[in-house]
């Protein structure tokens, strides 16, 4: 979750705060599967447990908004 020129990474068991932005990360991790949905948020695709039109459901049961930009990239796979 970008937070101005900081990036929050929520992991299973804890939150790490680092201090580089969200490009910086989407460039990254862009070869493991990682999608920007939203101009704040970047998920690991194989983290999806289901998506719906404004939001993706992640397997922590955190609900991530899906930019309306965005909404095309779930029409060319499926979770």
């Amino acid at each position: 979750e970008a937070d101005t020129a900081y990036t929050k990474f929520i992991l299973k068991y804890k939150i790490i705060l680092v201090s580089k932005n969200m490009k910086y990360y989407e460039d990254l991790l862009s070869e493991y599967d990682f999608i920007r949905v939203h101009n704040s948020h970047l998920v690991a695709k194989n983290k999806i447990i289901s998506k719906k039109l404004a939001h993706v459901v992640m397997s922590n049961g955190d609900e991530v908004p899906v930019s309306v930009r965005k909404r095309s990239l779930f029409k060319k796979w499926s979770v």
